[in-house]
């Protein structure tokens, strides 16, 4: 088993808006991958998320931790999308960031 993708991102939010800004653009967020993801299941466990992606017939899994000023993003990819990691890294810190840092669209 490979060494997971880890990706910390700053903030100032707090722990509970941080979480509350993630929520809010996790649907979106899957919405962009449809595409490209056969399946996504997450599920909230306090200021943890695991997940699992099914995409281009391969299973990604991985956590989300939000803590007071920090959220950290858990990675592990099969060995075959290994070599997407500095894409898969990039995009999610920006969407991250750019969830953390912006107001939420209303």
């Amino acid at each position: 088993m490979s060494e997971p993708l880890v990706v910390s991102i700053s903030h100032r939010l707090g722990r509970d808006v941080a979480k509350e800004r993630l929520e809010q653009g996790l649907d979106r967020i899957r919405g962009q991958l449809g595409a490209f993801v056969q399946n996504v299941d997450y599920r909230w466990d306090g200021y943890r998320l695991p997940f699992t992606v099914a995409a281009m017939r391969q299973q990604v899994t991985g956590t989300i931790e939000v803590f007071e000023d920090s959220v950290r993003v858990e990675i592990t990819l099969p060995l075959l999308m290994r070599l997407l990691a500095g894409k898969i890294v990039g995009r999610v810190r920006q969407q991250a960031t750019a969830l953390l840092e912006k107001p939420p669209p209303r």
